[in-house]
């Protein structure tokens, strides 16, 4: 597999896609394979929120994650998804202080054409799986007419 096409996070994050404040903008990076695979950089020991080391890891942590499965619900349907909830989460290893990797399944269709489910997998900095989050349900909220101006700038950046 090899990195097709990279987003600008700039743009990312901008009020036309997935409009976050600074304290939620934990994605380091976001790229997309030949394959059409999203892999997302984080690094959740850079935020704090509430002073309490252990809550902001972990809530960083997850909402890398949720974002990531978020981004391949934007990028597959061209719609902003928020997740409504998440079967398991099986913990493999600590998180650790460097970046993480976070990856994402195949996403699958619901019955409802607003749902979407997706498995989100976190490598910790050595390679090793650190946390496998399944059956991430996504409802997409709106169809983004902007997306194509996303999706031409990764592809910009890339080359």
């Amino acid at each position: 597999k090899r990195i097709d096409r990279a987003f600008d996070m700039n743009e990312f994050y901008s009020r036309k896609f997935i409009n976050y404040g600074p304290s939620f903008q934990v994605l380091r990076s976001v790229s997309i394979s030949d394959r059409d695979e999203i892999f997302a950089v984080s690094n959740p020991y850079r935020f704090s929120r509430t002073g309490v080391p252990q809550y902001d890891l972990l809530t960083t942590f997850y909402e890398a994650c949720v974002q990531a499965a978020a981004t391949k619900c934007l990028f597959e349907t061209k719609g902003l998804a928020l997740p409504t909830s998440i079967k398991s989460i099986r913990h493999f290893g600590a998180i650790g202080r460097g970046d993480i990797a976070i990856t994402t399944g195949a996403l699958r269709r619901d019955k409802d054409p607003t749902f979407f489910e997706t498995d989100v997998f976190a490598f910790g900095a050595e390679g090793r799986l650190i946390v496998a989050l399944e059956g991430v349900r996504l409802k997409r909220f709106v169809q983004l007419k902007e997306f194509p101006l996303l999706f031409a700038a990764s592809k910009a950046s890339a080359t």
